[in-house]
């Protein structure tokens, strides 16, 4: 694959180039342990506009206030369940973001962070965060008072792509300009593409992939592609290619016009 993926990461590298997107929400936090819970919380409801998932995320955190972490853990949970009765996600409610919401009260009970609980799953010689991201979720859906839907946390040893909660790890891993990497101490290395139908696309144009269904061998089959051009950060480039405008029935010749546009 013959493209400067690194000038295009260079030239959208930078804070300014981050809105619009979900990622924002995020960076308004400076607390580690605020910033881990928006970010799961906001990756989870990243579905449909961008538009529209700022505008959820930003009711929920109306509610949690400037200190998330120390809402979930001094507010009586009956208080914010009645706050949350209004609420709505396309298909998904003020139920869902309730029973997310106590989970990772108890997981912060049980944990100093949600690093944490997340390191309890991850082994040195895994291939990838794949274990550790299984373990996890497994972990909060345990905690949660009601059952929590796969549409809200995808199962990661479903075969699904689980782009955002790829997306979220990308946040938490990755440190530069764009990502926050409070989570460092996992290797970017063992990171994941985040593939949805946009990055799918892209990846299929550019030879990234020949799957046609964008599942799990796939998201391994386009990491594994960028691992042969940066091995020890295989997802630096999701940010820049998502800022790429995919127009429907694009050709291969008019998505590589754009990308030597945009670099």
């Amino acid at each position: 694959m013959n493209f400067d993926f690194e000038s295009l990461y260079q030239k959208f590298n930078d804070p300014k180039h981050i809105s619009p997107d979900p990622l924002e929400l995020v960076h308004e936090y400076t607390n580690p342990l605020d910033q881990e819970i928006i970010a799961l919380v906001v990756s989870s409801l990243s579905y449909g506009t961008v538009a529209q998932i700022i505008k959820s995320s930003r009711k929920i955190m109306a509610i949690m206030g400037k200190t998330p972490h120390q809402f979930l853990m001094g507010t009586n949970e009956q208080d914010w369940t009645k706050r949350l009765t209004s609420f709505q996600h396309r298909w998904h409610t003020g139920q869902d973001i309730n029973s997310l919401l106590m989970a990772l009260k108890k997981a912060y009970g049980e944990n100093p962070s949600l690093l944490d609980l997340f390191l309890k799953g991850s082994h040195k010689n895994d291939e990838n965060i794949l274990p550790a991201l299984t373990h996890f979720i497994v972990k909060i859906k345990e905690l949660a008072p009601v059952a929590l839907r796969n549409n809200l946390l995808a199962d990661p040893a479903s075969g699904s792509a689980c782009k955002r909660l790829h997306m979220f790890l990308r946040w938490m891993v990755r440190h530069d300009k764009v990502d926050l990497g409070i989570w460092r101490v996992i290797p970017a290395s063992k990171l994941l593409f985040p593939v949805d139908t946009h990055i799918h696309q892209i990846s299929l144009a550019l030879g990234l992939t020949t799957r046609q269904q964008a599942d799990l061998k796939t998201v391994l089959a386009i990491t594994a592609a960028f691992k042969k051009i940066n091995p020890k950060d295989p997802v630096r480039y999701d940010f820049c290619l998502s800022r790429l405008g995919i127009k429907k029935d694009m050709t291969t010749k008019q998505l590589r016009e754009d990308l030597l546009r945009l670099a």
